[in-house]
């Protein structure tokens, strides 16, 4: 189904590529925005479609190039991730892929560990408190012998 010329149909597309302007949206964020403007679902579906079929919303992309910004720009962990990709309307698929393509969480608990301004049991609360694992923590404060 494409959009052709209906003016109502096309309301839906502008107002998608408007949001794709500024950053990559997930679908669920598209469609919330195109409903709060009024938009109908069979103009928000065929939006979606056309959107879909050019590439421009793939929430597989979107979910895994946000966990790695925010792995890599913030040092979050697996778990706060997931939270924030939840949040945002990630489908359980594309929040999986995201998760599994992260790197090693060992890199990203020692960079925020560099990050941090503690120390010994006060690093391991931070670590523990930004959502990194048990297990995480123990290899990371072992390793640095702490």
């Amino acid at each position: 189904m494409g959009i052709g010329g209906d003016p109502e149909k096309k309301k839906a597309l502008e107002i998608a590529l408007r949001m794709l302007r500024v950053r990559d949206r997930f679908e669920s964020e598209i469609r919330a925005r195109c409903a709060d403007e009024g938009c109908s679902e069979s103009e928000i579906d065929a939006a979606i479609e056309s959107l879909r079929s050019r590439r421009f919303v793939d929430d597989r992309r979107v979910a895994k190039n946000l966990a790695f910004k925010l792995t890599q720009s913030k040092a979050w962990p697996p778990a706060r991730i997931e939270v924030e990709l939840r949040h945002r309307g990630a489908s359980e698929e594309a929040i999986d892929d995201a998760l599994r393509s992260l790197p090693d969480e060992s890199a990203t608990i020692a960079r925020f560990a560099r990050m941090q301004k503690a120390t010994g049991s006060a690093l391991a609360r931070k670590l523990y408190s930004a959502g990194f694992s048990e297990d995480a923590v123990f290899r990371y404060l072992e390793s640095a012998g702490g």
